[in-house]
């Protein structure tokens, strides 16, 4: 007589490793939690996903006039952002660098991408660094052609959002929208929380991405 060997279920294929886990010892137990906890932080802060909206900006929670020179969040305060140019601008080239940024203060402003031309597009010719909001190039030749920016993006509605998630490093790829000079966060009371100003970057309100 003949037995067939019993069926898997898709529970038990869930379970079984986390019972494993939970068995094991406690040094084992807390080095898998410590590197889940370190793998889950390095995506939050540098991978471009909303991991199916568990990470996504709060945007449906902030409203914003037409013109986007006053935005408030009930309950948390308000801000206003103070333009460099009434017109919009555009930024065109190769994406280098993309990652969401994560501020409370401004929880509008939701990516930072490195746009590129020229000589700056070419990873050997040119090696670029971008970190806490800052980008630093360095060249074997000593005038680079071409041009550089590091772009802190609010996204003007939902469908840009959407669009700057799709954003990956080698994608050519324009961003055009209205340069920010100041953002003034305030408490619910009038009562200023700080302000975000770029240093030598480009703050922008992207009203299109396009290829």
């Amino acid at each position: 007589m003949s037995s067939s060997p019993p069926q898997l279920r898709l529970r038990d294929l869930l379970f079984t490793p986390l019972g494993c886990l939970l068995q094991s010892s406690p040094v084992v137990l807390l080095v898998v939690l410590l590197g889940g906890y370190i793998a889950g932080e390095y995506v939050y802060y540098n991978v471009n996903t909303s991991l199916w909206g568990l990470f996504a900006h709060p945007l449906e929670a902030i409203q914003a006039d037409a013109t986007y020179e006053h935005v408030q969040e009930a309950g948390v305060g308000s801000w206003n952002v103070v333009y460099e140019s009434p017109t919009e601008v555009e930024f065109r080239g190769l994406v280098r660098h993309v990652s969401p940024v994560r501020m409370e203060l401004v929880p509008f402003l939701t990516h930072d991408v490195l746009v590129t031309s020229g000589d700056f597009t070419d990873p050997g010719r040119v090696q670029v660094i971008v970190a806490e909001h800052q980008f630093a190039w360095a060249a074997g030749e000593s005038n680079p052609q071409g041009e550089i920016h590091l772009l802190h993006i609010v996204p003007a509605n939902a469908e840009v959002y959407r669009r700057l998630l799709s954003v990956r490093r080698g994608q050519t790829l324009s961003f055009r929208g209205r340069e920010i000079l100041r953002i003034d966060a305030l408490d619910p009371a009038g009562q200023s929380l700080g302000w975000w100003q770029d240093d030598g970057c480009n703050s922008i309100l992207v009203t299109a991405v396009n290829e």
